[in-house]
Order: C-alpha cells, then sequence, then structure tokens
C-alpha cells in the first residue's frame, strides 16, 4: 500500500502498514471489556410476601430512577471457549417524603441509597 505523499520529499510519509500485521498485533492484546449501563431499577418491596400494606410506595412513589452501572470483564484463557473473570460495581438512589408519627406528612425527606458490587467468572 502506497501513499500519495511519498511522491513529495518535504511530506510527511506514514509507514507501509499490511492488514496482517494489524491483525497479527491485535491478536497478541489482551482480551477485556469495559461497559456502562444505564437503566430504571424498581426494588420490588411491596410485593415480597407476609408484608401488609405498601410502604415503599407510600414513600417513594411511582418513581423508576436510573441505575448506574460500570462493569470489566478481563479474558483470562480460551481452552474450549472463553474464561472471563469480570467485576461490576452499581449505585442507585431514590427520595421520598417521611412517614413520621411526629411530624406531620412530607415534612421530613428520605433517600434511599443503594451501592452493589458483583465479582464472578464466566465460561462461555
Amino acid at each position: 500500500m502506497r501513499y500519495i505523499f511519498d511522491t513529495h520529499p518535504d511530506v510527511y510519509s506514514p509507514p507501509e502498514v499490511s492488514l496482517g500485521d494489524v491483525a497479527t498485533q491485535l491478536a497478541h492484546l489482551e482480551a477485556g471489556l469495559i461497559g456502562f449501563k444505564l437503566d430504571r431499577y424498581d426494588p420490588k418491596v411491596d410485593s415480597e410476601p407476609g408484608l401488609t400494606g405498601t410502604p415503599y410506595h407510600d414513600v417513594f412513589g411511582t418513581r423508576r430512577p436510573l441505575r448506574y452501572q460500570l462493569e470489566f470483564d478481563w479474558e483470562v484463557a480460551h481452552p474450549f471457549g472463553a474464561l472471563l473473570i469480570g467485576a461490576t460495581a452499581g449505585f442507585w438512589q431514590n427520595y421520598g417524603k417521611a412517614i413520621l408519627r411526629s411530624s406531620p406528612p412530607g415534612v421530613e425527606s428520605v433517600s434511599l441509597r443503594v451501592r452493589s458490587s458483583k465479582i464472578r467468572a464466566t465460561r462461555s
């Protein structure tokens, strides 16, 4: 593969690279994956068996805030498929009006924050 700039000595000419060279270099790189996940989360607390009433809905309403997750997976081996080791960390929060016996409804606010983490090994 030749570049048009090669004909003029004062202009920079990038080195010639074949697709085979690029493929060989990519094959020797360690395989990894970084992902960002954004979704809506509803903890479904009010549907727990034995629970009377709807305490989660009463405090937080019908809002379903966004949950943020960051994931990293690393391919450690591929003898018969791929063996991946990964980790995920996430954050979610919701705000509502506290229900207290000592004050009128809606005066105090409350927040629920969930931080999640997961480590896993997967074979595909």
